[in-house]
């Protein structure tokens, strides 16, 4: 039993006894009631097994600080605008410590509360305002000496008042788990909605706190004819689906119904809370301006849906980088003829869903393909579709019964050569294999993505596990597009139980060029007439030589 003295909002105080819960409560309402009448809303009291310390006035500095103690809540009042509410605790080195305002969300309180947390030394460690949408501060930090530490509290808007009441809560850092669904719609809280003789389902997601190992969730307190399938949620994971079904004797109605989760650090064992935020009054760009939590779910048998609906369990796993198709098969109602779309309620971490697929009017079945990428999560997987059709009521959308994807390694590694060939010639395009695991089935290795004007005759070849090249023959038409085409990846196929398994691996390459020219012997150059050379000039005579020759002509 608590004794608190409640305020009016004339100032008007009165002495009140509050019944308390057993165990603590984030939020515990708190009513009154006298003679004219009772409360129209509680006030909202945190509830917990912390030491309670009252401030001690004056605290107004660090010199005047009011003793406290950690792990504790410190309770206290901002009545002076320019007021400062100052605290002191002692904690050892290596304490990990959590101080937390309650203040506006937990207690309606008119506080726009600051914190800031000071070491044995008086320097500032951290400080908080606002975290996110709440406007309640929080902060966290190791101590690194012994000793007294020091947190400070004020208004932001530098107002005070009687009713400027906050809890100041220093607690221990211990691993957590908290749970919520995930919303599927913009804005709205999930309600699962299962059908009489369907399937309806959920994402739990997980915040978690210290705590990175697989943990269980369970379900409980579901109407009667209604149950629920779990998974484990992984290490490291934050979301998984739960699956609910309704037997075809559940009665149409709604319910609320307990999730929880368990989980180890080693032998100590780690419960979940769950806690969903539903927002009631949204105002200008979706921004919140009411809301409330509730630490229940809900869900609501509906009527039956005018059709029955399979995804077929895949007999073989799909490979990293690899892709295979889902077959998904409807059995309609006599007399509805309509549209029946897909798409993944969950993909395991690393699918991708083609989640443009649908089943038209006088169908019954159809493929959707899915890939995995080269880090896609290794394991065995739930897969869950969501169903939508058109009622005269609107879209209505459930869910198909879970199956189980399973990831695998692929098989090969392979490299690439870098091809070259002259438009209108022929060559060879060897790839290397390297096998990474065994596995059973028959397996061929296709070559797609040939460019323009390239051909392959025989594009998919048989080979074995312990193959280290295959080969394709490649020839480029003379009109081929010159230049570097790197397009060409090969498709390993393996198939076992009827069905295919593919891994996809690229990318390869091939040049082609133009042709060089033919060379030709230049024409042979004609080689000009030599002419006479002229004679050379007489030598003239000299005047002793021209008496000589005279003398002898007489």
């Amino acid at each position: 039993m608590l004794q608190a003295k409640l305020i009016d909002v004339d100032g008007t105080v009165t002495d009140s006894s509050v019944q308390l819960p057993s165990e603590p409560v984030a939020q515990w309402p708190v009513t009154h009631q006298d003679d004219r009448g009772i409360s129209p809303s509680p006030n909202w009291i945190r509830v917990s097994d912390a030491p309670i310390v009252t401030e001690v006035e004056p605290n107004e500095g660090q010199s005047q600080a009011s003793p406290g103690q950690f792990p504790a809540l410190l309770c206290g009042v901002i009545e002076e605008g320019d007021g400062y509410d100052w605290y002191s605790f002692e904690c050892k080195k290596g304490d990990r410590v959590r101080v937390q305002l309650h203040a506006r969300k937990t207690l309606r309180s008119p506080l726009d509360g600051v914190i800031h947390v000071f070491g044995p030394d008086g320097k500032t460690l951290k400080g908080s305002d606002d975290i996110g949408p709440n406007p309640d501060g929080l902060v966290d930090f190791d101590a690194a000496v012994d000793g007294a530490h020091f947190v400070r509290v004020y208004d932001h808007l530098r107002r005070g008042s009687p009713n400027h009441n906050y809890v100041i809560e220093l607690s221990r850092r211990e691993p957590s788990l908290g749970l919520t669904l995930k919303e599927l719609r913009r804005d709205e809280a999930m309600v699962v909605p299962v059908p009489v003789g369907g399937h309806g389902a959920m994402v739990l997601t997980a915040q978690r706190n210290q705590l990175n190992e697989q943990f269980d969730a369970f379900v409980e307190g579901l109407p009667e004819g209604v149950t629920a399938q779990t998974f484990p949620m992984p290490a490291g994971r934050v979301e998984i689906p739960i699956v609910l079904h309704a037997t075809k004797e559940a009665k149409l109605g709604g319910a609320f119904f307990e999730v929880g989760a368990v989980g180890k650090i080693g032998d100590r064992e780690i419960r979940g809370d769950f806690n969903q935020h539903h927002k009631v009054v949204l105002g200008q760009n979706r921004r919140e301006m009411f809301g409330y939590e509730t630490e229940k779910a809900a869900m609501a048998v509906c009527e039956a849906m005018p059709f029955s609906v399979e995804v077929v369990q895949p007999k073989t796993p799909i490979l990293r980088r690899g892709s295979k198709d889902l077959v998904v098969r409807i059995k309609r109602d006599e007399g509805f003829e309509g549209n029946v779309s897909f798409r993944t309620l969950y993909n395991p971490p690393g699918i991708g869903v083609n989640n443009s697929k649908r089943i038209d009017k006088g169908q019954n079945e159809v493929v959707i393909p899915i890939t995995a990428n080269g880090s896609a999560a290794i394991g065995t997987w739930p897969m869950i579709m969501q169903v939508s059709y058109g009622t005269n009521r609107g879209t209505a959308t459930m869910s198909t019964s879970p199956i189980m994807l399973e990831v695998e390694e692929p098989v090969f590694d392979f490299a690439f050569p870098k091809a070259a060939a002259e438009q209108g010639a022929e060559t060879i395009l060897a790839v290397g294999m390297t096998k990474r695991r065994d596995i059973e089935g028959d397996i061929e290795v296709r070559l797609v993505g040939i460019p323009n004007g390239v051909t392959c005759e025989e594009p998919q070849k048989k080979v074995e596990l312990g193959s280290e090249a295959v080969q394709f023959e490649l020839k480029v038409a003379a009109d081929a597009k010159p230049g570097t085409h790197k397009t060409m990846v090969v498709q390993t196929l393996i198939t076992r139980d009827g069905e295919t398994m593919i891994q996809t691996d690229g990318t390869g390459e091939i040049r082609i060029d133009k042709p060089l020219p033919v060379k030709t012997d230049p024409p042979a150059e004609k080689k000009a007439e030599a002419k006479p050379k002229p004679k050379p000039a007489a030598k003239p005579l000299s005047r002793l030589e021209q008496l000589r020759q005279q003398k002898e002509s007489k």
